[in-house]
């Protein structure tokens, strides 16, 4: 301290000031570092509550009605037994810049029989929205969205039983991925994605083909389209309803009509590796027929089935001994 000479007061030195300020910079410090304690303790809290299903790996019925998201931890984990329902609204996600811990949804290499339902959304930035690993056995249903910005939406590197898409799979890699060794297998896939309105945005499958192919169709602007680039194996195309088909639950059969479907496979350059390229389906013929514009691309042309031969060689038939009755 010192002394004022003007008034007599006793003034601070530049000492007790810097000591002031310590005693103040301490107390500021160790409140930033309790609030910060807090601050973490609470994220934490928040992070295992976000995992989904508690980050327990799932074998039983389970519906995801609330967000989560697997921390760059763990995603949503498929065993045996497994029947996941994702609700409307509800979100998956999960994330990292490499490492399986960053895939949203992951069916394990010894799952023997799994199903999973979207009705929300499976996002990843970095890594695979839904994951099959090898040996891994599942069914899917997708009325929402899987997607992966950066690399597939789907990855199969097992068996995928069944998928039926009404919603969109996107990723930046391609939609799926179905290129490992030993070679994975999606047995049937029923597809909507595709034209819709004046959009398209076809499903781009990397790989290995389905083993079958139903193309689901709504309306003259509203069906299926699939692209493969690179593809490798065969394929049995069919119409979504018809013989030879199975109808999922909460999706409606084909409607279709007399009209010419643009380019609903794309990346063949000839059809040779494919059965069921015409056929008959509720009262009409249908043919895939090549693109007029657009190589390696094919379209499906709907058209009213008129008689067979045999029918025409009976109606002759019937109408000759009707002649000779008269005569």
């Amino acid at each position: 301290m010192w002394l004022n000479q003007m008034g007599g007061q006793v003034l601070p030195s530049s000492n007790d000031k810097v000591n002031q300020f310590n005693v103040g910079g301490r107390k500021a410090i160790v409140s930033a570092l309790l609030a910060l304690t807090v601050l973490l303790a609470t994220m934490h809290a928040e992070q295992a509550y976000a995992l989904c299903n508690g980050g327990t790996t799932v074998t039983s019925t389970v519906v995801i009605s609330a967000d989560c998201d697997g921390g760059n931890v763990k995603g949503l984990t498929l065993d045996t037994g497994a029947d996941v329902t994702i609700n409307t609204g509800v979100t998956v996600s999960n994330d990292a810049g490499f490492g399986v811990n960053g895939r949203a949804v992951v069916v394990l290499g010894s799952a023997t029989s799994t199903s999973l339902v979207n009705n929300g959304t499976i996002y990843t930035y970095n890594q695979w929205g839904l994951w099959n690993q090898s040996g891994g056995n599942v069914n899917v249903v997708n009325f929402g969205q899987i997607t992966a910005t950066v690399r597939y939406g789907i990855s199969n590197q097992g068996t995928i039983t069944s998928l039926t898409n009404v919603g969109s799979i996107t990723g930046g890699f391609g939609s799926i991925g179905n290129i490992t060794t030993p070679a994975p297998s999606i047995n049937v896939f029923n597809n909507l994605q595709g034209q819709s309105g004046s959009a398209s945005t076809p499903v781009t499958l990397v790989g290995y083909l389905p083993l079958s192919y139903n193309i689901i169709i709504q309306d003259p602007s509203t069906y299926g389209q699939l692209t493969t680039p690179n593809q490798t194996g065969a394929m049995a195309f069919n119409i979504y309803g018809n013989t030879g088909t199975t109808l999922v639950a909460g999706v409606n059969a084909s409607i279709v009509a007399e009209n010419r479907y643009l380019n609903v496979l794309n990346g063949f350059s000839s059809l040779s590796t494919v059965t069921g390229v015409e056929g008959t389906y509720n009262g009409f013929q249908y043919s895939l027929v090549a693109n007029e514009t657009l190589a390696n691309s094919w379209d499906l042309l709907v058209f009213l089935a008129g008689p067979s031969m045999v029918d025409t060689q009976a109606s002759i038939r019937n109408s000759a001994q009707k002649l000779r009755s008269v005569f």
